[in-house]
């Protein structure tokens, strides 16, 4: 449309153009004619050159009368006023005078003539012009109406789209699933920046400067699920305790690490390994009891092991064996028992006995400093091959420090993802000030299923041992 009116507009600026050229050619042709007609008549040529005849004309007359009237002042010196010589120069001068006064008539009726001659000179130049100009203006007029310059260009006809353009379900699923990513990765990013809880063994010798014995990994509740069958054949779903899995499941993960940690233990120290270790944490709850209740069952394949409830504010071996108001480590300690009459063998472990607490002490700190408890654990040292001694927590008492020092060392226990740096470095300071001997720490806990380290910890595993045959259920009697 744009290209189809600027045509339009040429044809018309060309159409008018066309019609004043013609009106002027005939102005111009009629102004030319006059003036050769005027040239003729007058018998002149162009302007300048009529200007220049007259004026030197003029001149030539003006000059004869200065000439005579030169010659007749020079006579009038000499001779007087009736002399012939006088008369003749006055003559001359007169005729002179009415040369030039003729010519002045002449010179004016010629400058009428000079006037009308220059009038239709610019007459015929402005014609001239007009034509010229208007003949210039026509022919770009032509040039546009025959070469037209498009503003635009068709590169590729439009098709008929196939599907929608927008919305673009693809792309905005993907673009909210990348966005929805990056979100949690950063989230991810800042609760592990956040976390200062323990995740996994190197960040224990990383943070703390103590060597790692190892990491227990955290029993599920199908890990604890088991089968038995009654005296009347009847099969049910019964619990497994933590504190003896290693004893139920011999060959699973669990009891695999467990063995980890007494192998780190013996080897802490070839030359002279421990025989008396004790166990404790920074806090309650972080699996002390456990890790010492299966590092007890792990040490009875090597020697006959005794495993000590030394927790006389609240201990928890005794809840486990179901063993209630039977001397213990307290009678034994004040001298009311033997050692014989207060040390039971576990039933489905003949290595390994148990050394209950025994009554509740009204200050369990003097009692375990006392020179008592150094002579019974003496007197024990001598009948067991190795001792494992389950203390109170670190943090709220001091007992584990003074059962350490009469002991060969003390692991520590740190639960992972709940234990925090601040309290484990907290419980190290405490521990070096009192110079107790750590043999290390160990991870109790620990989730495999979300730890990088032991994620493929049961494939490794079952690889070597092969996946675990399922057993007949446990014949029980219940009474």
């Amino acid at each position: 449309q744009q290209e189809e009116v600027q045509l339009e507009r040429a044809k018309r600026t060309s159409k008018w153009l066309t019609e004043r050229i013609t009106e002027l050619k005939a102005n111009l042709g009629q102004s030319v004619k006059q003036l050769q007609l005027y040239r003729a008549q007058e018998s002149v040529g162009d302007t300048s050159s009529f200007i220049e005849l007259s004026n030197s004309k003029f001149e030539a007359l003006v000059s004869n009368v200065t000439d005579k009237r030169l010659q007749l002042e020079s006579l009038s010196k000499n001779y007087g006023h009736k002399h012939p010589k006088i008369v003749a120069a006055k003559q001359q001068l007169a005729q002179a005078e009415r040369y030039l006064a003729n010519e002045t008539d002449e010179i004016i009726s010629s400058r009428q003539k000079e006037f009308r001659l220059t009038e239709l000179e610019q007459e015929v130049n402005s014609n001239r012009g007009l034509y010229e100009l208007f003949l210039s203006e026509l022919r770009e007029s032509d040039l546009s109406t025959t070469q037209s310059i498009k503003d635009a260009r068709v590169i590729d006809p439009a098709k008929t789209p196939r599907e929608p353009v927008s919305p673009n379900e693809t792309k905005i699923i993907a673009k909210k699933i990348m966005i929805a990513g990056a979100w949690g990765i950063g989230l991810i990013l800042l609760i592990m920046f956040l976390d200062n809880t323990f995740r996994d063994t190197e960040q224990i010798e990383q943070l703390l400067g103590i060597p790692s014995l190892g990491a227990v990994p955290l029993l599920s509740s199908a890990d604890l699920k088991t089968e038995i069958v009654d005296t009347a054949g009847k099969t049910r779903t019964a619990k497994l305790m933590p504190e003896f899995y290693a004893r139920n499941k011999p060959k699973s993960p669990f009891a695999e690490a467990i063995n980890y940690v007494h192998t780190s233990v013996l080897y802490a120290d070839p030359d002279n390994p421990p025989q008396v270790v004790v166990v404790s944490s920074a806090l309650q709850d972080e699996g002390k009891t456990t890790l010492s209740t299966n590092l007890a069952t792990s040490f009875s394949r090597y020697g006959n092991t005794l495993l000590i409830d030394a927790d006389l504010r609240k201990p928890g071996i005794a809840n486990l064996t179901n063993v209630k108001h039977m001397p213990g480590l307290v009678e034994l300690i004040v001298g009311k028992v033997t050692k014989e009459e207060c040390i039971k063998k576990e039933r489905n472990n003949p290595r390994l006995s148990i050394l209950h607490h025994g009554l509740i002490p009204p200050d369990p700190l003097e009692l375990l400093s006392s020179n008592s408890f150094r002579k019974a654990l003496h007197d024990l040292k001598n009948t067991f091959d190795h001792i494992v001694i389950d203390t109170p927590p670190l943090l709220p008492v001091s007992d584990a420090i003074v059962l350490a020092h009469q002991s060969n060392g003390l692991i520590l226990t740190i639960e992972a993802n709940k234990t925090r740096h601040w309290t484990a470095r907290l419980v190290t300071k405490r521990l070096a000030k009192a110079n107790v001997n750590i043999l290390g720490v160990v991870l109790s806990k620990q989730d495999i299923r979300k730890s990088y380290y032991y994620s493929n910890y049961d494939s490794y595993y079952y690889s070597y041992y092969g996946k675990p045959e399922k057993t007949k259920p446990k014949v029980v009697r219940i009474s």
